[in-house]
């Protein structure tokens, strides 16, 4: 076990195993079969790294560290799709929300990691990521001013081509406002970093029409159909979300990669701003500190 482990070790830390290990194992699915694959990845970087591919291991090695004192983070791990696979994704969240329900039955509390690429392909999120990044940082002017006014988002939105009406633009620089500064005829970049949210989880004061326009206004090539795959997107997490505060199942938002974190960040912000009040505490963002050289 010993050997193995230092073997395992000494591969994670091969930069041709990172940079190819996802096409082997795809190719290896392909070629093999998924029972073989899954064998061959339980019997090695599995054995170590993981607790199987079922919630009834991952509860048993729980309980067994349990015994010892020592509590326990279940995680469930998917790649994100390259393309959007609606048949998928409907798997994926019914089995996070499965695995919701498997941690927290007979216990006061349970811990999941989840990754939000699950439920969303990473076409479709790199560019709601890259819109979401040009939402904060060239219209609102995140990282070049502090603060900014209503003028500037307006010759921001001008400059890009968005139509807007005054009662649009008024509702979106009043929403950006903590609410001890809602006379304020400024908006500071602490709120537009806690505030600027382009694609909202619950309701909120500034249409969504509006800031439809803004996402495909962007030039990144966000879509309509785009917005449409993100409406079932936001539904899911949102009602994971939901189920995992009523069964008391603390959820920690694992970081990806540079490209799609804007998007990820932002939607777990606001997941924390509901669900997260008094002493109760059940989503945790977790932000990358890491770049692949």
């Amino acid at each position: 076990m010993l050997m193995k482990k230092f073997f395992v070790y000494k591969l994670m830390g091969s930069n041709m195993f990172i940079n190819h290990a996802l096409t082997g194992m795809n190719l290896s699915y392909r070629l093999l079969g998924v029972r073989f694959t899954n064998f061959m990845i339980n019997s090695s970087v599995g054995s170590i790294f993981t607790s199987g591919d079922t919630v009834q291991t991952l509860r048993q090695d729980l309980s067994a560290i349990e015994k010892q004192n020592i509590n326990g983070i279940a995680n469930y791990s998917v790649e994100g799709l390259k393309e959007m696979d609606e048949e998928k994704v409907a798997n994926f969240f019914k089995v996070m929300k499965e695995s919701i329900v498997a941690m927290t039955e007979g216990r006061s509390e349970g811990h999941l990691a989840i990754k939000l690429t699950t439920l969303i392909s990473m076409d479709i999120l790199t560019r709601l990521s890259r819109a979401q990044q040009i939402f904060m940082n060239d219209i609102l002017k995140y990282d070049k001013q502090d603060p900014i006014q209503i003028c500037d988002v307006r010759n921001s939105l001008i400059e890009r081509g968005i139509t807007f009406t005054e009662e649009e633009l008024q509702g979106l620089f009043d929403s950006l406002k903590f609410e001890h500064n809602k006379h304020e005829d400024k908006v500071t970049r602490l709120e537009i970093y806690a505030n600027a949210h382009l694609y909202k989880l619950f309701e909120s004061p500034v249409g969504n029409d509006f800031l439809k326009r803004i996402a495909i206004g962007c030039g990144v090539g966000v879509s309509e159909d785009d917005m449409e795959v993100l409406d079932t997107f936001k539904a899911r997490i949102v009602e994971m979300t939901t189920l995992a505060n009523e069964r008391n199942c603390l959820l920690y938002v694992d970081a990806e990669q540079s490209y799609v974190q804007d998007a990820i960040v932002s939607w777990g912000q606001q997941l924390t701003h509901r669900f997260n009040r008094g002493d109760k505490c059940i989503i945790m963002n977790g932000y990358q500190c890491y770049l692949k050289q």
